[in-house]
């Protein structure tokens, strides 16, 4: 009898340690994106060029357990990285959508994150007032900035790797040269609103123009003569309420064109040239009311499209050259979507247009063409892994053991 209790002792050990390895195993698992099925979503637009026509899916997502605050891709389009609250950095392969690794990056939620422009570095910025920076390679942090008791809103590289600037939620603007991060070489006190993030900051591909919001206004810095032209919305083209406040900026590839978003959900667009209103986008505004702000905007590659994306869960897509809505839908309301209410959100293409990225509130959906996509990513997503079977077999053996062990 002892002994008999011995061993059911011993055998109750062993299905409680493979119960806890099954269920860490399985939490483990949902770091990677998991397809879409079922009623998906659907954005269509035709291009320009040879009338050809688009239609980007829904095809996989990821749910955070935190909200999502910011991500970023890298330029050549294959690492995606995300931060949120919690502190931690979450990075995968976009070319299968695997994970590849995560770091507990600040103490309080990941603010905002930036590529440099190899890829090769990951720089993020949090509530508690460091910058860190990342290399991906090696998969560790290879240096800090410290700013006092600046919360950091905004991070940016330039192009050619020159310059390296980062925007605060009082309102400071520094930015250094990269290869000397002990010193600012400049730094703006305009800088301006705790909603804009990186999206907010943005160097031209000459590398001697920086574009950043102000509060309610948009800042030219030449670097080359330092002189600072400044776009009053109100003032220069009298079309708002000065209730609204400029929430978002990109440019697109020709660097003709700059778009802003404003907090009651209308967008922008002008001729960075001739310094003239080009269009006035009107979709997301419901009423008046700041759950429709404008959280992202982003160009495609040639320019053509504008997407954004706003609180009110929709995604839009606006023709440049007419400045008409071509498709939009909403993204809340689904069985993969996370989110509830209104909350952050960001938007960007990878190159080449292959995919669209879109992170609502806790969730992460990567949108593609069909057409576009190889084999192997495609295969990926209706792969079951050895590990995974392995792990429903461990834990049909340990609710087996544990009915056996009741019932003997």
């Amino acid at each position: 009898m002892i002994m008999r209790q011995a061993v059911l002792i011993k055998e109750f050990k062993s299905v409680i340690i493979i119960f806890i390895f099954c269920i860490f195993s399985l939490s483990y698992h949902d770091l990677s994106f998991q397809p879409i099925s079922g009623n998906k979503k659907f954005l269509t637009f035709k291009l320009n060029e040879n009338n050809r026509i688009t239609k980007f899916e829904m095809i996989a997502y990821w749910a955070n357990a935190g909200e999502t605050r910011s991500f970023d891709i890298s330029p050549d389009g294959t690492v995606l990285a995300s931060g949120g609250y919690g502190g931690t950095i979450q990075v995968w392969n976009l070319s299968d959508l695997t994970y590849i690794t995560e770091w507990h990056a600040h103490d309080r939620f990941v603010s905002v994150l930036e590529f440099n422009s190899d890829g090769t570095i990951l720089a993020s910025g949090g509530f508690d007032q460091v910058i860190r920076f990342w290399n991906i390679t090696e998969r560790r942090e290879i240096s800090n900035i410290s700013l006092g008791l600046e919360a950091i809103w905004g991070l940016r590289y330039s192009p050619n790797g020159e310059y390296f600037a980062a925007g605060t939620a009082s309102g400071i603007l520094n930015i250094w040269r990269i290869t000397d991060l002990t010193e600012a070489i400049y730094r703006f006190e305009s800088y301006g609103n705790s909603e804009a993030a990186d999206e907010s900051i943005y160097f031209n591909s000459k590398n001697d123009m920086i574009f950043y919001i102000g509060g309610r206004k948009i800042h030219f810095f030449n670097l080359t003569d330092q002189t600072d032209y400044v776009v009053d919305p109100y003032i220069d083209f009298a079309s708002f309420s000065r209730l609204s406040t400029v929430n978002e900026i990109a440019v697109n590839s020709n660097e003709d064109l700059l778009a802003w978003g404003y907090t009651k959900g209308d967008i922008c667009v002008m001729n960075i040239t001739s310094k003239t209103m080009k269009w006035i986008l009107q979709g997301h505004a419901k009423d008046d009311h700041y759950l429709h702000s404008v959280q992202g905007l982003t160009f495609n590659e040639n320019g053509e499209i504008l997407i954004s994306i706003a609180y009110d869960r929709t995604v839009k897509l606006w023709n440049m050259s007419n400045g008409i809505e071509i498709s939009g839908t909403e993204i809340g309301n689904n069985n993969y979507y996370h989110g509830r209410g209104g909350g952050m959100a960001d938007v960007q293409f990878t190159p080449s247009d292959r995919y669209l990225v879109i992170a609502h509130r806790n969730t992460i959906i990567i949108w593609g063409n069909p057409k576009q996509r190889d084999e192997n990513t495609s295969d990926s997503f209706k792969t079951i892994s050895v590990l995974t079977i392995f792990e429903i077999g461990l834990l049909s053996y340990t609710f087996y053991s544990l009915k056996k062990n009741r019932f003997h």
